[in-house]
């Protein structure tokens, strides 16, 4: 998890500030930077995308499209 973190700040998908604790070293709290929500976005949208052709894929016949206009709001 931390060379993912690493790599979303190297990237300038978020930004980090780090706070000293009472109790243990000190706490790194990350926020997303306008572009770490727009990769946000973009990720979603790609996995709905996947999501839907898989179960698409394995839903029995005829049932392909209730499924996905279910999940797209229609």
């Amino acid at each position: 998890m931390q060379t993912e973190l690493a790599r979303l700040e190297r990237d300038r998908f978020v930004t980090t500030c780090t706070f000293s604790s009472t109790s243990g070293p000190p706490r790194k709290y990350f926020t997303l930077t306008p572009e770490g929500q727009k990769a946000r976005a973009s990720a979603r949208q790609q996995w709905q995308l996947m999501s839907t052709a898989v179960h698409n894929a394995l839903a029995p016949e005829g049932n392909h499209n209730d499924y996905f206009a279910l999940h797209q709001g229609i």
